[in-house]
């Protein structure tokens, strides 16, 4: 498990923090659980003016906030939330606030399996959402209104997830060299003794 410290700065970065994240005053301290996540971006309509972030994650959850965060305002700057869709397709009520160069979004607490879809208009797009300059944080709890372990995750929406099948034959692939090297170190023991 991988214990994240709040951050614990003055006043002014405390209250951000708080009122961005939800977490708790510089008095308080609360353990929060980072969990493993990946994210990539396709874009809706040729010229990416609108696109769909799909964020992978592992486990399900009670979502309460998905902050999408603009590295680079050259590039890309979100003009709003169109929607936002669990793994089934049903379209969450999910409420959104845009400031500048970052969308923030919250929940009463959703619960969510992976992967969650955010579609997205842009005001200023480029042509790859994958290029490295679109910042997530998700923030949840593993019970419903707030109950349970604080769990969170962020990077950049760039990164593929390879799927549960594709990771199982890597694994047996590696078992499998690793047993022929066994076998072939004490095949050469025994014919050297």
């Amino acid at each position: 498990m991988i214990q994240i410290p709040y951050l614990r700065g003055g006043l002014v970065a405390a209250g951000l923090a708080a009122g961005l994240f939800g977490v708790p005053s510089p008095g308080q301290s609360q353990a929060v659980t980072g969990i493993p996540a990946a994210a990539s971006a396709v874009c809706v309509v040729s010229d990416c003016s609108v696109m769909r972030v799909g964020i992978n994650l592992q486990g399900a959850w009670y979502l309460h906030r998905v902050h999408l965060t603009s590295l680079d305002p050259s590039k890309w700057q979100f003009g709003g939330l169109i929607d936002s869709r669990d793994h089934l397709g049903n379209v969450m009520s999910w409420g959104g606030v845009l400031t500048g160069a970052n969308l923030v979004l919250t929940s009463s607490g959703a619960y969510m399996a992976e992967p969650v879809y955010l579609t997205v208009a842009n005001s200023v797009y480029s042509t790859n959402p994958n290029d490295g300059s679109i910042r997530y944080l998700v923030r949840g709890t593993s019970g419903p209104s707030g109950a349970g372990t604080v769990v969170e995750t962020w990077g950049t929406v760039n990164t593929a997830t390879p799927e549960p099948g594709s990771l199982l034959l890597l694994g047996t692939g590696l078992v499998g060299i690793v047993g022929a090297a066994r076998r072939r170190r004490k095949l050469s023991q025994h014919d050297g003794v």
